[in-house]
C-alpha cells in the first residue's frame, strides 16, 4: 500500500510525540519515615514568581528509571500526559515505563495497578491520562511497540477495564480533556478521509464526546474544523494535537503551531498569529479564560489580551536545573493549573520529572 503525503505528515507528528527512552532496571533505595515530612515542606515553601521546582524525579542528572517513594527519590521514564485533581493528587502517564503513576498531595509517588485487557495485552506507552469525577481513569494507550496509534483504555473504580473500539481502524487519538460542566470528557485526534472509491486520501482534525455509543464504540458528536478557517500550512495536516475545554464554553484547539477557538455557538477562529516556533503540545486556561498557558516546542508561554509572554523553557547547558525564569532548564510536555491558579504543574519528558512553575 502506498503512503500519501498527508499520511507521512501524520506519522511524522506522532514520532514527535515520542521521545527516546531507556529501559533501565528499577533502582531500589531504603526509605526513612522523616523524609516524607521534608518532601511535603519543601514543595509548599514560598517561592519567587517564575521559580521552577522539581517535585518528583531526578531532573538535574536526567536519570530515568522506575521507582516509587518520596518525590526526590522517585524515578520516571519520559513522562507525558498528566491530570491534577481537586485535592492536588496528580496522575502521570509514565510513557517509558508503561505505567500510570500517582503523586499524592504530600509528594509521595506510587504506581496505579492497570490490569491486562480482555485479549491479554498489557498497557503500553500511555500518552494521556484523565480521571473522571467518579474515579474512572481514562488512558490513551499505544496499540503496539511498532504502531504508535493510541486507543482508549477505561479503568472503572471497581477494577473493570474497558477497551472500546475506534470508529475506524484508521482513527488516531492524541489527547483527552475534561468537560468542566459535565461528567463526560472529550478527545481529539485525526479521522481518516476516504474517496468515493473507499481509498484513504488523508486525515482531518477530529473532536468527539468521550462516550460509549450503543454499538460499544467510543465517541459521539464528531466535529471537524472548517477548511476555509485554517491557515494554508494547517490545511496540509488539519488535525488537532491537543485542546482544552474552557469554563467559558470555548474549546481551544491546537493545529501545528496555531491555536483556534470553537465557541458554543459554533464559531471557529484562529487566536494567535505565528508566534510559536514549534508544535503546541498542551493548553490550559484560567477559570475566567482571560489567560491561556501553552507548551510549544517544550517551552511554557502565557497568552493574555493577545500578548504572548515566554515564561520558561529549554536551556540545555543547565541540564535540567531548577531556578527562576531563564535560570531554569525545562523541556515541558503537559500542563495542569493549580486550583488557586498560582502554579503550573507539568511533566518534563527530557529531564524525566514532574515539576512546578510558580506564577505568583
Amino acid at each position: 500500500m502506498k503512503i500519501g503525503g498527508s499520511q507521512l505528515l501524520l506519522w511524522s507528528t506522532i514520532v514527535i510525540f515520542s521521545a527516546c527512552k531507556k529501559n533501565d532496571a528499577p533502582v531500589l533505595k531504603n526509605e526513612k519515615p522523616q523524609q516524607l515530612e521534608v518532601s511535603a515542606v519543601t514543595i509548599n515553601a514560598i517561592q519567587a514568581p517564575l521559580t521552577v521546582l522539581t517535585l518528583a524525579g531526578s531532573s538535574t542528572s536526567r536519570e530515568n528509571g522506575y521507582q516509587d517513594g518520596p518525590g526526590a527519590q522517585a524515578l520516571f521514564n519520559n513522562p507525558q500526559g498528566m491530570d491534577m485533581l481537586e485535592d492536588g493528587t496528580i496522575y502521570i502517564a509514565d510513557n517509558g515505563n508503561n505505567k500510570i503513576r500517582k503523586i499524592s498531595p504530600r509528594n509521595i509517588v506510587s504506581t496505579v495497578t492497570i490490569p491486562q485487557s480482555s485479549d491479554g495485552k498489557t498497557m503500553l506507552q500511555p500518552l494521556a491520562v484523565r480521571v473522571a469525577k467518579d474515579g474512572t481513569i481514562n488512558i490513551l494507550v499505544a496499540e503496539s511497540p511498532l504502531n504508535p496509534k493510541h486507543k482508549v483504555w477505561i479503568l472503572k473504580p471497581n477494577g473493570q477495564l474497558i477497551t472500546p473500539a475506534y470508529h475506524s481502524t484508521d482513527d488516531h487519538y492524541y489527547d483527552i480533556e475534561k468537560d468542566p460542566y459535565n461528567d463526560y470528557m472529550w478527545f481529539c485526534g485525526a479521522a481518516p478521509v476516504y474517496s468515493d472509491t473507499h481509498v484513504l486520501t488523508g486525515y482531518i482534525g477530529d473532536v468527539e464526546k468521550f462516550i460509549l455509543n450503543a454499538g460499544g464504540n467510543i465517541g459521539i458528536d464528531r466535529y471537524h474544523p472548517p477548511g476555509d478557517s485554517l491557515t494554508t500550512a494547517d490545511k496540509q495536516a488539519p488535525f488537532f494535537s491537543t485542546f482544552y475545554c474552557g469554563y467559558n464554553g470555548v474549546k481551544y484547539l491546537a493545529i501545528s503551531k496555531n491555536i483556534y477557538k470553537l465557541t458554543s455557538s459554533g464559531e471557529f477562529t484562529r487566536i494567535n498569529r505565528d508566534v510559536f516556533s514549534g508544535y503546541i503540545y498542551s493548553i490550559v486556561a484560567t477559570r475566567d479564560s482571560r489567560t491561556l498557558y501553552i507548551i510549544a516546542d517544550a517551552a511554557i508561554y502565557s497568552l493574555s489580551n493577545g500578548v504572548v509572554k515566554y515564561l520558561v523553557g529549554p536551556h540545555y547547558n543547565l541540564n535540567g536545573k531548577d531556578g527562576v525564569g531563564k535560570d531554569a532548564d525545562v523541556s515541558a510536555r503537559c500542563l495542569a493549573l493549580s486550583k488557586d491558579e498560582s502554579s503550573l504543574y507539568f511533566t518534563d519528558f527530557l529531564n524525566h520529572s514532574v515539576r512546578r512553575l510558580f506564577l505568583k
